[in-house]
C-alpha cells in the first residue's frame, strides 16, 4: 500500500474526496443503486472518509444501499424486507 504525504496536498485531497462523493451522490439517485459488491469493512472505510469530509448524507445513503443487500448475520443487515 502506498502512503501519501498530506502536507502540501491537502487541497488536492479534499477536491478528490468531494469529487468522489459527488459521483456517489449521482449513483444514489439511480433506480438500482447497489453496493453489494463491497464488503461491510469496505463500506465502513468509505463512509468514514466521507463522514470526515462532511459528506454525511452521501455516507448514510451508501450505508443504507449496502445494507439492503446484506444477508442475515452481516454487519449492516437490517432485517427481512421481503
Amino acid at each position: 500500500m502506498q502512503s501519501m504525504t498530506i502536507e502540501g496536498n491537502q487541497f488536492e485531497l479534499n477536491v478528490a474526496i468531494q469529487t468522489l462523493a459527488d459521483r456517489f451522490d449521482l449513483m444514489l439517485l439511480g433506480p438500482e443503486t447497489s453496493f453489494a459488491s463491497l464488503s461491510c469493512m469496505e463500506v465502513d472505510a468509505l463512509c468514514d472518509v466521507l463522514n470526515k469530509a462532511g459528506r454525511h448524507e452521501t455516507a448514510n445513503g451508501i450505508l443504507e444501499a449496502h445494507a439492503e443487500d446484506d444477508d442475515e448475520g452481516d454487519e449492516h443487515y437490517q432485517g427481512g424486507t421481503e
